[in-house]
């Protein structure tokens, strides 16, 4: 039902167009200039071309590689790269972001693993954008379940080496298909969201909440995350486990709207406010800073009751 939907929607706005921009317009006007309202309509139809066209491309590569795996992970690797580069160009034209980057000669050769903080669905697109299209790495994804409604994601990353966690399954099962992942790596790497959800002030009281059953002496370390939730070490302790000797580790944030990228010399999560911070260590000496403190990522312990407490992925 989804792909129906998305070109029926599609269908609708571009014949509407004529109507909707016009009124979209008007109504800016009355808000004292802010056409909010019409640049997020703007970026939704072109979310949905997007989509569309990804997906006409992706039933294109299945009828010319059959047989020839190897051909069709390429393409499709392709493929994601234009994807995801096409959403965030589209995302920085009707939202006027801007993105500042450094440090990129850090990111090849590898392998690498990246753990990026998930503070806005604009941190979905930063590492196919300023990753993989940028330079060629070939990164693995861990994503939740829910995402297989977008159609390309669907099609894609069963196409391609992602893995779409249950957070209501079994553990072992979960983590043991996410050590995966990190096996055979080459030169490739594996992108993982260990906060494993979005972060809110609401979402930050829960976990420490929850964090405060379980292991009360590390409640004081994660209230002082300003910016980001405690993390669920699970897969992200599995990954550097199975990564092999020599890889890169990166740590990144992000919040609109604008972004800055720079090597800050230890792999943290970043408590600044409008930054993606990434950085590349190598994974003995992974930490996680709070306000000046490091720790050792090995101080956080791994849940064992239940994947979603364990399984750090894309909220």
């Amino acid at each position: 039902m989804t792909i129906p939907t998305y070109v029926l929607l599609w269908v609708l706005l571009t014949a509407l167009a004529p109507l909707w921009i016009p009124v979209m317009f008007l109504v800016g006007i009355f808000r004292r200039c802010s056409f909010v309202i019409l640049r997020l309509l703007m970026f939704f139809w072109a979310y949905l071309a997007t989509e569309l066209v990804g997906l006409i491309v992706a039933a294109g590569i299945y009828l010319i590689t059959p047989g020839d795996a190897e051909r069709r992970e390429d393409l499709f690797f392709r493929l994601e790269c234009w994807w995801g580069n096409a959403m965030f160009e589209w995302l920085c034209l009707f939202l006027s972001l801007s993105t500042s980057i450094e440090g990129d000669e850090q990111i090849l050769p590898g392998p690498v693993l990246v753990f990026i903080r998930h503070a806005s669905i604009i941190d979905t697109l930063l590492p196919v954008a300023l990753i993989s299209n940028a330079t060629g790495l070939q990164l693995r994804y861990v994503f939740k379940r829910e995402l297989l409604i977008d159609p390309c994601l669907d099609v894609a990353g069963h196409a391609s080496h992602y893995y779409f966690i249950d957070r209501g399954g079994s553990t072992d099962e979960e983590l043991a298909n996410i050590r995966k992942l990190g096996e055979n790596l080459g030169e490739r790497g594996v992108l993982l969201y260990p906060e494993g959800t979005r972060f809110t002030e609401r979402k930050k009281r829960i976990a420490i909440e929850r964090l405060a059953k379980a292991h009360p002496e590390l409640v004081s370390l994660a209230e002082s995350f300003q910016h980001c939730l405690p993390p669920k070490p699970g897969a992200a302790l599995t990954l550097l486990d199975t990564a092999p000797d020599g890889s890169k580790f990166a740590s990144g944030a992000s919040a609109p709207p604008t972004f800055r990228r720079e090597t800050t010399g230890c792999a943290g999560y970043s408590t600044g406010g409008n930054a993606w911070t990434i950085s590349f260590t190598p994974p003995a000496d992974v930490s996680v800073a709070a306000n000046g403190a490091v720790h050792r990522a090995s101080d956080w312990p791994v849940a064992s009751q239940s994947s979603e407490a364990a399984v750090g992925s894309l909220g």
